[in-house]
């Protein structure tokens, strides 16, 4: 790979666009590993004329944005059903925009669910949650789907909340609840933690390396990714004894009743 050659070709495109040209920028950007968003543009390019090029479909997936709100080309999908051999991230990605054109695409969403269900149920068992396996999560989780194994694993996944901190020094998240003098600590990755919060009576902790902890100096701000009041009834049936799940019915058992 090289970023000359990459610049000589880019300008010979832009004054006159072929598919032979769009052909060796596409290879030359695999070629590097390239999966920033500019090569997702010639990768969509590449896609949008049918290139036969090893790996485009791939690239083009490792390198779409994760805020992408655009479509995936149909022959896109129709390469990943039956196997997706993309990492879990992309591979949710994938999965989650699938799911939210069934309405738009029923014939995708039947094509996919056997893998989409199958996808789900590795996930939980890795303890893995992101927006996009929330989505699939709401969207694949039934009693029908469910076992007790699988209702435990969820759990902490279902609670799981994202604290997002601008401050790059924080390294560590600290939860207190107050019906517990335990500390919980949960690691900071990119501005990021992942915390199953149990309770509504509890108190955050931003700590530094040099274990410095901070409350309302450092700003931060919660995500919520599910809405456990869906699930707990369901997921009561098979779990009886949980820590946290037992402090949420505890605080909010009248509800359920």
């Amino acid at each position: 790979y090289s970023d000359r050659v990459f610049f000589i070709l880019q300008e010979c495109y832009e004054v006159s666009p072929d598919s032979e040209t769009l052909h060796v920028l596409c290879s030359l950007l695999i070629k590097g590993n390239r999966t920033d968003e500019n090569s997702f543009y010639w990768y969509s390019l590449g896609v949008d004329e049918e290139l036969r090029i090893l790996q485009l479909y791939e690239y083009y997936m490792m390198s779409l944005p994760e805020d992408y709100e655009g479509e995936i080309p149909r022959t896109v999908l129709m390469y990943f059903s039956g196997h997706s051999g993309l990492d879990y991230k992309k591979s949710a990605m994938l999965y989650a925009y699938v799911c939210q054109k069934r309405e738009e695409h029923p014939e995708y969403y039947v094509m996919f669910y056997n893998q989409i269900e199958n996808f789900v149920r590795e996930q939980i068992h890795k303890g893995r949650i992101n927006k996009h396996l929330a989505c699939l999560y709401k969207d694949i989780l039934s009693p029908a789907v469910l076992d007790e194994d699988l209702a435990r694993e969820l759990i902490p996944l279902l609670f799981t909340q994202v604290i997002h901190i601008e401050n790059r020094e924080i390294c560590r998240v600290i939860v207190r609840y107050f019906v517990s003098r335990e500390e919980y600590s949960y690691p900071v990755s990119e501005g990021r933690a992942w915390v199953p919060l149990y309770s509504r009576d509890y108190k955050i902790l931003l700590e530094d390396s040099e274990e410095n902890r901070y409350t309302v100096s450092v700003p931060y701000r919660i995500e919520t990714l599910l809405r456990p009041e869906k699930w707990v009834s369901l997921i009561s049936c098979y779990v009886k004894r949980h820590p946290g799940l037992d402090l949420y019915l505890c605080e909010n058992g009248k509800d359920f009743v």
